[in-house]
């Protein structure tokens, strides 16, 4: 399988945006090979200044797609932490209700919290597993 409809296979669409702009990179790469002067006919030195300027402009946009899905990829794990440490507190809340009400044999109508938990985690491990495929590609 060509590496285009590998990624496009995985992209998580609201994300589309986030990922790495392969086929405008691969499309720089076709017109450069086009438009390179043929050194045949041309100076050898408006060759040299042909590629490193193409040089400067693709290393250019790599960096710029580098920081955007490293920061992208950053800002999604450190969500992931916040939340996984939300639900945390949230489960060891859930555990001292439940502790407090076998103690007393009240019941407070919290049981609905704990079907909502499960849930939470449940969202959240489907979250982890989006953010880990996006690491992939």
């Amino acid at each position: 399988m060509k590496f285009a409809k590998e990624l496009g296979s995985h992209i998580t669409p609201e994300w589309r945006k986030q990922y790495i702009q392969y086929e405008r990179m691969k499309s720089m790469l076709e017109k450069h090979m086009q438009e390179v002067p043929d050194v045949e006919h041309a100076d050898a030195d408006v060759v040299e200044r042909w590629e490193a300027k193409f040089k400067e402009q693709w290393f250019h946009f790599c960096e710029k797609e580098m920081k955007k899905i490293t920061t992208f990829y950053v800002e999604k794990k450190s969500e992931a932490s916040r939340k996984f440490n939300s639900l945390k507190g949230e489960l060891g809340n859930s555990e001292s209700t439940l502790m407090e009400r076998d103690q007393h044999n009240i019941y407070t109508g919290e049981r609905k919290n704990g079907k909502e938990l499960k849930l939470a985690y449940s969202e959240f491990y489907l979250s982890l597993v989006i953010i880990q495929d996006y690491q992939k590609f």
